[in-house]
């Protein structure tokens, strides 16, 4: 499993960036096709340069196709700008084209981790990022479901929608252990620990304090030798023998 990287690009130029030709020129002169295996999140720093308003289209656009395309591989998008009127409009072009990114007001790790997604995202995808926040950088969908009090079905529903979109991570692991989402926001650090964890974060040890040491939110098939199948079969007849009849019987 490959932890996912990050990348810190910086599109200042110093001066007035006046047009789609310009910006569509910088933009493959910074960002060439880089795919790889691994994962990367993208943080498109907009600070230092004037952008024209058919620049700041471009860039948003072109950024967000070739992140969506496949470009840079798995790659997510964060674009960086303390202007709020700049975030907004980056906001508004994302959610036009329907291209998955996210806003920070600059790229320190703190100010990437509460960045704002934006794009084609609904009330339920929003709600669902901001408790990914909340609980981690990565969740199974039993422990989102364990944490949020939800059918595995819904919860299932809400990490494959965000992950389909371009707002996840998703790492595929057997059935038993579930697939694993990641937040592209959270520092590699935390990532890291996460994902070298033996177990669920919070949720594991939360069980093992009170002497469960199995998920209780798996709904996998159990696969016995034929041993445990010999005594789980006599443990079923001894129960049976002792059951009292039912009336009538």
């Amino acid at each position: 499993m490959s932890i996912p990287s990050r990348t810190i690009r910086y599109m200042a130029t110093g001066g007035l960036i006046p047009g789609a030709a310009e910006m569509g020129a910088i933009v493959d002169g910074w960002l060439p096709a880089t795919a790889g295996a691994a994962p990367v999140t993208m943080i498109v720093d907009l600070g230092g340069a004037v952008f024209a308003p058919a620049a700041l289209k471009e860039v948003v656009v072109r950024v967000g196709q070739y992140a969506k395309g496949g470009r840079f591989g798995d790659a997510k998008v964060v674009f960086v700008t303390s202007e709020s009127v700049t975030a907004e409009l980056v906001g508004l072009i994302a959610r036009e084209y329907r291209l998955p990114a996210f806003l920070a007001a600059s790229p320190h790790p703190t100010d990437v981790a509460k960045a704002v997604p934006t794009g084609d995202l609904t009330q339920t995808d929003m709600s669902t990022l901001a408790d990914m926040q909340k609980l981690g950088a990565a969740v199974t969908v039993s422990r989102l479901a364990a944490q949020l009090g939800l059918e595995q079905t819904a919860a299932n529903n809400r990490l494959t929608s965000l992950s389909g979109k371009g707002y996840l991570y998703r790492f595929s692991r057997s059935r038993r252990d579930g697939d694993l989402y990641l937040d592209p926001r959270i520092p590699v650090e935390l990532a890291y620990d996460q994902l070298t964890a033996s177990g669920p974060p919070g949720l594991r040890e939360a069980l093992l304090a009170n002497h469960i040491d199995v998920d209780p939110y798996d709904s996998s098939p159990l696969v016995l030798t034929d041993a445990e199948a010999d005594v789980l079969r006599g443990m079923f007849s001894t129960r049976q023998a002792k059951t009292p009849p039912e009336p009538g019987e």
